[in-house]
């Protein structure tokens, strides 16, 4: 898979970026290659495959296709490189790199706009059962407990969800509206 259109942003060159100076600040003796992979990466020379290898242009001659896999990769400089690290596997790397980072970033943007809450109960690591009210955060469900407790974070399997508050409470507003829940179960109203 070739870097999607979406990518292809200013968001992107900064993780890019942000992913070479990690490598340059660990492999300090190769900044060469890790700044040539960078070039590649930027002009779009990197395919990512489905089979979780990557093709990489050659920085010299675009026609030529470098296949990068299992930390190998076919071009001759691969066997001079420290521990075999060309700049087409830095160029992979930083691409992969880049992807992964900004996919976190859409999935904390996507946590802080889920402003939905929802009924649920909380084991403490004690057993005890709370019941109360729960929010997905980027750090993870707060659980406000119905006893009147300080709000706290709770670990995803110490939760299980009874419903999305919203919802319940339109149902219960239509199951008013209807003569209760009685009614709406068994057809009878006052």
């Amino acid at each position: 898979m070739s870097i999607p259109e979406a990518l292809n942003t200013v968001e992107f060159d900064v993780a890019l970026h942000a992913a070479a100076k990690q490598a340059r600040t660990r492999y300090a003796g190769e900044v060469k290659r890790i700044d040539k992979g960078l070039v590649i990466a930027l002009n779009g020379g990197v395919t990512l495959l489905p089979n979780g290898t990557a093709a990489v242009q050659s920085a010299s001659d675009a026609e030529i296709v470098y296949h990068v896999a299992a930390g190998t990769c076919d071009c001759p400089d691969y066997s001079r490189a420290p521990d075999g690290r060309c700049k087409h596997r830095y160029a992979a790397c930083l691409v992969k790199k880049a992807q992964k980072a900004l996919a976190e970033q859409a999935r904390l943007a996507a946590l802080a706009a889920d402003t939905r809450r929802y009924y649920a109960s909380y084991s403490d690591p004690a057993g005890i059962t709370h019941v109360g009210t729960v929010l997905r955060t980027p750090s993870g469900w707060l659980f406000v407990g119905e006893d009147g407790e300080e709000p706290l974070y709770v670990a995803d399997a110490a939760v299980v969800l009874g419903g999305q508050c919203a919802l319940a409470e339109g149902k219960r507003d239509e199951e008013e509206a209807r003569g209760g829940l009685v009614a709406l179960i068994t057809g009878y109203t006052n």
